[in-house]
């Protein structure tokens, strides 16, 4: 019998030299959705009839789910005994959620209507539920997704817009824009539990892997808020990039990668990079304009933003912090880890 003495370290080595995969972007104005191979930089594009706003994969990545609104055929559409408030209304209600199969991608989604301004999207690990805020109507709504229908509405807030699950998935964190709080919502019971004062326009939120803070973006502070979740009180404010839209925590915990959108008239051009043990930023980096959308590879390796003012999506070497940009389609905003 031969016993082969191997460093517990290689491993880990191993798999940051050969994790492969796709990232997916939610292309806003371009009305599509890029599939990006993230060793050959191909990228495969599927149109889709909504402005794709947020993009989220299951927990196996076979199945996409996407958030938008519908585009309306007005030059076709018979709106001469409609009221001003009743095509208010239509046109806020063509909310979507889509599901797609990523093993037949041309295989066409299903789509359910969801509401007025559809945001975010996240999706159970058993694939069994969505839950998405729904901005126009302060809500957070939960997808059957075996049955495609809406089984629940949960109140949260005003304008609720991002939203992650704790790594137990017995709570959500929902940033509520206008309400500047970040929403506690009990996943069994459907309901909020808590809603923590967190600053001016939370935006996204992110859980770290202990589940023990959650951080979320103050777009009308130029900051983070950090949250802990034993006290449901807010511990401290980070300044970061302009106008900061979505942030990412890093798979071992050490850092939150956090992107600073600026506006289109002064874009921004900074991910900030969060040291966790010192709760301060230690590295800025430059991308192209408009950084929106944060995702990070499993291993920790790369970090994927996506620029929505310069159609591209920016590939960040966690090492080095070297940047390299694909071209994706216009107004690319969410992003998520794809098969």
């Amino acid at each position: 019998m031969i016993f082969v003495l191997v460093n517990a370290a290689l491993p880990l080595l191993l798999a940051a030299a050969t994790w492969s995969g796709t990232i997916v972007t939610a292309n806003e104005q371009a009305h599509s959705i890029s599939i990006i191979d993230i060793l050959s930089h191909r990228v495969r594009t599927i149109h889709v009839d909504v402005a794709p706003h947020n993009v989220q994969t299951s927990a196996d990545r076979r199945y996409l789910y996407a958030t938008g609104m519908k585009e309306m055929d007005m030059e076709h559409m018979d709106m001469t005994h409609m009221s001003a408030a009743q095509m208010k209304e239509m046109m806020e209600s063509t909310g979507v959620l889509l599901g797609f199969d990523l093993l037949h991608p041309d295989a066409a989604p299903f789509s359910i209507p969801i509401g007025r301004h559809p945001a975010h999207v996240i999706v159970d690990s058993a694939n069994r539920y969505a839950y998405v805020t729904v901005a126009g109507e302060d809500a957070v709504k939960v997808v059957d997704l075996r049955r495609r229908g809406i089984v629940a509405v949960i109140p949260a807030g005003k304008m609720p817009h991002g939203l992650r699950m704790s790594p137990d998935e017995r709570t959500m964190y929902v940033a509520d824009m206008d309400g500047g709080t970040v929403q506690f919502i009990d996943v069994a019971q459907r309901r909020v539990i808590a809603s923590v004062p967190a600053g001016k326009t939370p935006v996204q939120v992110a859980v770290a892997p202990d589940g023990k803070t959650v951080y979320a973006t103050l777009a009308g502070d130029n900051a983070v808020a950090v949250i802990d979740v034993a006290s449901r009180t807010r511990s401290k404010v980070i300044q970061v990039g302009p106008n900061p839209m979505q942030l990412y925590v890093s798979p071992d915990g050490t850092r939150v990668y956090v992107a600073g959108q600026g506006t289109s008239a002064v874009p921004g051009h900074t991910v900030s990079v969060i040291d966790t043990a010192s709760q301060s930023v230690v590295a800025s980096v430059q991308v192209p304009a408009g950084a929106h959308g944060v995702v990070v590879t499993p291993d920790g390796s790369k970090i994927f933003v996506t620029d929505a003012f310069d159609s591209k999506l920016s590939e960040i070497d966690a090492r080095t912090l070297s940047v390299q940009s694909i071209s994706v389609g216009a107004g690319p905003n969410g992003v998520t880890l794809g098969p």
